[in-house]
């Protein structure tokens, strides 16, 4: 059970920073936009 909980980490570690870094960009994106848009 150990090894199968570390290769489920291992699988989803790169995909959650993947995800939460292209989140913040996105948000940036969307600050940026929204602002210049008023």
């Amino acid at each position: 059970e150990g090894i199968r909980m570390a290769a489920t980490m291992i699988t989803i570690l790169p995909l959650l920073i993947t995800y939460l870094f292209l989140q913040r960009q996105f948000v940036e994106s969307l600050e940026r936009t929204g602002i210049t848009g008023e």
